[in-house]
């Protein structure tokens, strides 16, 4: 039996908003604040606020505010200037995606030039303005944390388990990397995952979601990748692993020496390709990882066994395997980010990103435990090309340009070619009531491939120090052809 399916939807969306104090759906965030006499309390029009090793920066206008927008998520330091006051300096800003920091300046008038006052900035600075069950988990904090990926960080937040947003399904939860959706539209899971260590931030939306989340029910997540730096950088790590049990009986084929069979390893590089114009980030993750249970080489799918008879004396069973042991949950693959961002004016920033991923998983199934190569595994390969584009075209405006693919192969198989002659009768390995497989194999044949092509432009404009708007649009185009056999 064949069954196909074919899934081609052009999906265009626009969106116009008018937001407070918080912008949605980008990928950076926002500082506001006040500039003021220390003694008087009152405004200091003109101070200069600069964000130090960035080409960002802003006046306070009349009343002493000011704002800087369009910036990335990471932590920073920022310094208020103002002739014949005292410079103040702010150490460990932390920018979120989506969210203003807020920072009051309070000068000090002084006669004395070059001195400097230095404070460290609260972090619940960052949260004034928040509207909605937001939660940001910045790479400062998933460092800190015993977790191995994003899906993990994100069950951290409150109102997540186990990927269900307050009590939703998980396919209802819109997945976005850098600003653009990556979900699947045929079951709604994700096309294409990063790693830990490429996020620089993590926003994650319970309730209240703004328009421009179209596709969402139940919460929103948003990764912002990592850009290379001006200072070359690199990380080299590897784990190795085992299990250890007193139970060899339950827990059989569990060698102490076997140190492999958990296998982790990461590395990581960024710096300057041109100096101030162009950088590079790359990260790498190997993984061939097996878990603690295993079964035993007895019988081949091609075995055949024959219990139907009342008499024991008439029971014929084959069993050609070595008595070996194997493990039956394993995960081997590899993933890779790449990203190049280049700066031509100050304005003006684009970014040009490749990430792949290649993974074999298998899952332990019981009744296949002298069987163990008559189990179905998950075959998986992912490539990315993305495209972002940002232009500061004012203090108070900026507009973005994305482009994003993705092609997305997915197979489940005993063997790779349908019409394998190894694919045997379901009367091998025939057996009646509960027991374990003595022949044959999983039948089911699975050949999907999901392809997902998105456009978008938006725009900025900070009206006010507390009011912005928001337009611009969304072209998403799917290709997907499901292809699923009955062997």
């Amino acid at each position: 039996m064949k069954c196909r399916a074919t899934v081609c939807l052009g999906l265009p969306l626009v969106v116009l908003l008018v937001l407070t104090a918080t912008l949605f759906g980008a990928t950076t965030g926002k500082i506001a604040g006040r500039v003021t006499d220390k003694e008087t309390g009152e405004p200091l029009v003109g101070a200069n606020i600069i964000i130090q090793n960035t080409n960002l920066g802003a006046a306070a206008d009349i009343d002493g505010n000011f704002f800087i927008i369009n910036i990335p998520p990471g932590k920073y330091v920022v310094e208020a200037r103002m002739m014949g006051y005292t410079n103040t300096v702010m150490e460990d800003a932390q920018v979120r995606t989506n969210a203003t920091t807020s920072l009051d300046f309070k000068l000090t008038a002084t006669v004395i030039e070059g001195e400097t006052i230095v404070v460290t900035v609260d972090a619940i600075s960052t949260k004034k303005d928040q509207t909605s069950s937001i939660r940001n988990v910045s790479s400062d904090q998933i460092e800190l944390l015993p977790v191995e990926s994003v899906q993990q960080v994100i069950n951290l937040q409150a109102g997540v388990v186990n990927g269900h947003f307050r009590g939703g399904r998980t396919n209802e939860v819109s997945y976005m990397i850098d600003g653009l959706q990556v979900n699947d539209v045929y079951d709604k899971g994700r096309l294409t995952n990063v790693e830990t260590e490429v996020i620089q931030d993590v926003e994650v939306i319970l309730g209240t979601f703004n328009a421009e989340y179209g596709r969402a029910m139940s919460g929103v997540v948003n990764a912002v990748t990592k850009e290379g730096s001006e200072r070359f950088h690199g990380m080299v790590s590897g784990q190795l692993g085992n299990y250890y049990t007193n139970h060899t009986d339950l827990f059989i084929g569990l060698t102490p020496g076997d140190i492999t069979r958990k296998t982790n390893l990461r590395a990581q590089l960024e710096g300057p390709i041109i100096r101030k114009y162009l950088t590079f980030f790359v990260n790498y993750r190997g993984r061939d990882e097996a878990n603690h249970l295993n079964g035993i080489y007895r019988f081949n799918p091609y075995d055949y066994s024959n219990f139907t008879s009342m008499n024991p004396e008439d029971w014929y069973s084959e069993h050609t395997g070595d008595d070996s042991y194997v493990s039956m949950s394993i995960f081997k693959g590899y993933s890779f980010y790449g990203k190049l961002t280049l700066r031509p004016f100050a304005n003006l920033k684009a970014n040009l990103i490749y990430s792949r991923s290649e993974s074999e998983s298998g899952s332990y199934q019981h009744y296949m435990r002298y069987n163990p190569y008559g189990v179905a595994h998950n075959f998986s390969d992912v490539n990315n090309y993305t495209f972002l584009l940002n232009h500061t075209i004012s203090p108070k405006m900026f507009h973005e340009f994305k482009i994003n693919f993705v092609d997305n192969l997915y197979n489940r198989y005993v063997y790779e070619n349908p019409t394998d002659p190894r694919y045997v009768s379901e009367w091998y390995g025939f057996s009646t009531g509960p027991g374990f497989s003595t022949g044959s194999q999983d039948k089911v044949y699975t050949d999907n491939s999901t392809t997902r092509t998105d456009i978008k432009w938006d725009a900025t404009w900070q009206v006010t120090k507390n009011h912005s708007l928001k337009g611009g649009f969304l072209l998403t185009n799917h290709d997907k052809d499901i292809k699923e056999y009955q062997m």
